[in-house]
């Protein structure tokens, strides 16, 4: 679920913080071997790698979940 807003120590505006490979598996319920799929064939929302590990934008997330969706049938 994203987080709440922290102050940039810098700037002073808030800012949300960058999910975590295991905030990415339960936001879209999927283990995190397949938020590891994902990352490593692109299948997945834009993630950026900082190191390690592996951080993704929450609108970068819902706009990928937006995406994927289909309508309804009637």
């Amino acid at each position: 679920m994203p987080a709440t807003r922290v102050p940039c120590k810098d700037c002073g505006n808030a800012r949300i913080p960058l999910a975590k490979l295991e905030d990415i598996a339960e936001y879209c319920g999927v283990p995190q071997s397949t938020v590891y799929r994902w990352s490593s064939r692109g299948d997945g929302p834009k993630m950026i790698k900082i190191g390690r590990h592996i951080r993704a934008r929450w609108a970068d997330i819902d706009a990928w979940l937006d995406a994927k969706a289909k309508p309804a049938a009637i």
